[in-house]
């Protein structure tokens, strides 16, 4: 067995490490990470010319077929924030903080069931499955067209 083992997934070090090997290791990790970039959800077939309508007021999103979804304050927000920058991957930390609650005490798979449930309860409501990307490890995005009434 070798001083150092590489695998695409992770790096071992013998112990006691040696200071030479372990600097060379980090310098080629660093050499060929890929520099982090927010991801960018695209719309998928037939979603490019469908306006979403989010009613922060009345707390409805309306769907391009015209069908209305009564939404909680906490589901308005969600989309709000979404509908913000659509198309734009939003961070999970950043729509915990949106919602009302604090990152540490807030179970990230909350999220993925508040998230499910709103699509489950838009898909009943307006017949169209709601445009909301999961990014993996990171976050959500609208990946379709929002106007946000007055």
């Amino acid at each position: 067995m070798t001083a150092l083992q590489q695998t695409t997934a992770d790096l071992w070090l013998e112990k006691p490490v040696n200071v030479g090997i372990l600097a060379a290791s980090i310098t080629n990790l660093r050499r060929r990470a890929v520099q982090f970039v927010l991801p960018h959800a695209e719309p998928r077939l037939g979603e490019e010319f469908n306006v979403w309508r989010l009613s922060p007021k009345n707390w409805t999103l309306s769907s391009p077929n015209c069908k209305v979804a009564k939404l909680v304050r906490a589901e308005t927000d969600f989309l709000l924030m979404l509908g913000s920058e659509p198309g734009e991957a939003i961070s999970r930390d950043r729509l915990i903080v949106t919602m009302g609650h604090q990152t540490k005490a807030y179970d990230p798979r909350r999220l993925d069931t508040f998230a499910s449930r709103l699509r489950r309860k838009v898909f009943v409501a307006c017949g169209a499955p709601l445009p909301l990307r999961s990014v993996h490890s990171f976050g959500y995005a609208f990946a379709a067209p929002v106007e946000v009434l007055d």
